[in-house]
């Protein structure tokens, strides 16, 4: 049977996995890893291992469990659920046979080859000394990791390629508005002028988190809206960026007239 619609639910909710039998999904994709909070994991699997049983002998809609990394937790999610026959297991990308766990260090990061010299550590590798919030790169890989899943068929170029280049793209995004924040503060801290390099950076700022928000879901699908999922948070608050505490016209403006040189149009 060839799978034309797939439906993730969290394995700890009885109410979307009711809702996820009756859309109409060629499959249900139960899900032990990201959907699920770690202190409810014990729960999820039981809940799974009960929906399996309970929907032995129907054809349809296939039941899938998707596994933690078998070296965090996948072991002990196969023990609960394999007893029920599922139609099939997801293993995470880290998890998958001769496949790295993490994502191989971009050029420019200490042992990795790149600019300067063996050994050096370029600054935007330095991802380590960054808040959680502002590691463009460790966000972007983590978001490659996550949308790629073994079983669903052979990859072909063209779908390789709209996969990464949207993720390429925001990581750049991201970066540039970072070593803007970077440039801002610096010229702040030398008392020097900062208006254009600040207002550049929540320019630059806001339309990264935005575009990358809203990347991340049209890419899940659907169900990554749901408050179970981080990216529902995201694509909530980074709007905020963008008209908050001063509008995008606004920050344009004062570019055109104190850098530009350009007549006031307002």
């Amino acid at each position: 049977m060839t799978l034309r619609s797939l439906l993730f639910v969290p394995g700890d909710s009885e109410r979307k996995l009711a809702r996820g039998l009756a859309s109409g999904a060629d499959a249900l994709i139960l899900d032990l890893e990201d959907a699920v909070a770690p202190a409810r994991k014990p729960l999820a699997q039981g809940m799974v291992a009960e929906a399996l049983a309970a929907r032995a002998g129907k054809r349809a809609p296939e039941l899938r469990v998707r596994i933690n990394p078998l070296d965090g937790g996948g072991l002990d999610d196969l023990a609960a659920v394999v007893h029920a026959a599922p139609d099939g297991i997801m293993v995470p990308q880290g998890g998958r046979p001769g496949r790295r766990a993490a994502p191989e260090p971009l050029p420019g990061r200490a042992g990795a080859p790149g600019r300067g010299a063996p050994g050096h550590t370029h600054p935007a590798g330095r991802d380590r000394d960054r808040p959680r919030a502002l590691r463009p790169r460790r966000l972007c890989q983590h978001a490659a990791a996550a949308v790629v899943w073994p079983d669903l068929g052979r990859r072909g170029p063209q779908h390789r390629a709209g996969r990464k280049h949207p993720l390429a793209e925001c990581w750049a995004l991201l970066e540039s508005a970072y070593w803007m924040v970077l440039r801002a503060g610096w010229l702040y801290d030398a008392g020097k002028s900062c208006g254009a390099e600040a207002n550049a950076a929540k320019l630059l700022a806001g339309r990264a988190a935005f575009q990358t928000a809203t990347r991340a879901v049209m890419m899940h699908g659907g169900m990554v809206y749901a408050q179970e999922y981080q990216a529902e948070r995201l694509i909530r608050e980074s709007i905020l960026t963008r008209i908050a505490p001063i509008s995008e016209e606004l920050v344009l403006s004062y570019l055109a007239e104190r850098v530009l040189g350009l007549p006031k149009s307002y």
